[in-house]
């Protein structure tokens, strides 16, 4: 990114810090942890908060669709604050509910029957570096005061053990969900919700990002996979570029790196250092059929659509509406971009009508 760009971008976007500052943390972000913000005045921002935020000792939570790069962002804080001790990640909404206490606390030996041996927990391996708490807006209710109690008293004690811990980890949460309505609706603690809404960044999608900062995102993948390849001279042509940068993709980065890496194989394959069109082309049919062919509600959909018809636009449209929506969502495996470009309407309206 040149200097220029820079001062355009910080003047453009309020930004506080100094351009040469910026642009440190902007290589440092990149090179340490595969994070790409250039070129896209929302990701600077939210780059540029955490840099911001980087002595506060409160919990951190990104918040952004799947494949927007929450982990990246995650390891983008704990370069800021520790990048010397351990990162723990943790799937918060992948821990079975009678392991939580055990995988997060640790327990000791024959704290439990089938407990031959004592076990160090996520909370104590994370030591004084990060505890990344994946998908925290989607863990069981009834775990979330254990979780809450550890965040607010710093400690935490093994599963059959009476000593107290220290939790010394700078914690770092993550989530798409809209934590705001869980709360509302009883589906969050109010008191975690509070906790977590102390230093809250958003993460924008792929879609929302400008083109600039796109093609950035396409070129370092690029070299990425052309080095997993052994193809470290992999590049795409300018065609093959614009039919990505055009075609509406589900997964937001992670789908843009699956049709990459598809298409870089193809080329590879045949001895091509370069994707082109032919490369693109067939990588995009596959990935898209590969997305039509799992389970769908399509019966649902159909009787649906049927009943719209027969009963007329205007008197079935309202009451039926947020259910052929909630149907070409599920036909579409829950990728909202899919469903909103099968309906013809942007993603915005399907989430009004979904909220609906």
């Amino acid at each position: 990114m040149s200097e220029v760009t820079t001062l355009e971008q910080q003047a453009d976007s309020g930004l506080m810090l100094e351009p040469d500052e910026l642009e440190s943390w902007i290589r440092t972000a990149e090179e340490q942890c595969g994070l790409i913000v250039q070129g896209d005045k929302k990701m600077l921002r939210a780059l540029e908060e955490l840099v911001l935020l980087r002595r506060s000792q409160a919990i951190t939570t990104l918040i952004g669709e799947p494949g927007t790069g929450k982990e990246k962002f995650a390891r983008f804080v704990h370069v800021l604050k520790n990048p010397s001790r351990p990162f723990v990640d943790v799937n918060m909404a992948g821990i079975s509910e009678h392991l939580f206490e055990s995988e997060l606390f640790g327990h000791a030996k024959g704290a439990f029957t089938g407990a031959n041996g004592g076990r160090v927990g996520r909370f104590e391996q994370a030591a004084d570096g990060t505890l990344f708490l994946d998908e925290i807006g989607d863990m069981p209710y009834d775990r979330q005061g254990l979780l809450l109690r550890a965040l607010e008293q710093r400690t935490f004690s093994p599963v059959g053990d009476n000593r107290q811990l220290a939790l010394k980890a700078s914690i770092v949460c993550a989530t798409n969900a809209d934590i705001h309505h869980a709360a509302n609706i009883g589906k969050m603690r109010r008191d975690l919700h509070d906790r977590l809404c102390r230093c809250v960044v958003v993460i924008p999608s792929y879609e929302e990002r400008s083109q600039e900062h796109k093609v950035s995102v396409i070129r370092y993948l690029t070299r990425k996979i052309g080095s997993a390849l052994r193809c470290p001279e992999l590049t795409l042509d300018r065609e093959a570029l614009q039919l990505l940068l055009q075609y509406p993709i589900d997964g937001n980065v992670r789908g843009i790196e699956n049709v990459l890496e598809r298409a870089g194989t193809y080329a590879v394959a045949r001895g091509q250092t370069r994707i082109d069109m032919v490369h693109m082309q067939r990588a995009l049919e596959e990935v898209e059929k590969s997305q039509d062919s799992s389970p769908q509600s399509t019966h649902l959909l159909s009787q649906l659509i049927r009943q719209a018809m027969s009963q007329g636009l205007h008197s079935t449209l309202e009451p039926l509406r947020s259910k052929i929506v909630r149907a070409v969502l599920e036909h579409a495996g829950g990728k909202q971009v899919r469903a909103a470009r099968l309906l013809g309407i942007t993603r915005q309206t399907l989430g009004r009508y979904l909220s609906d």
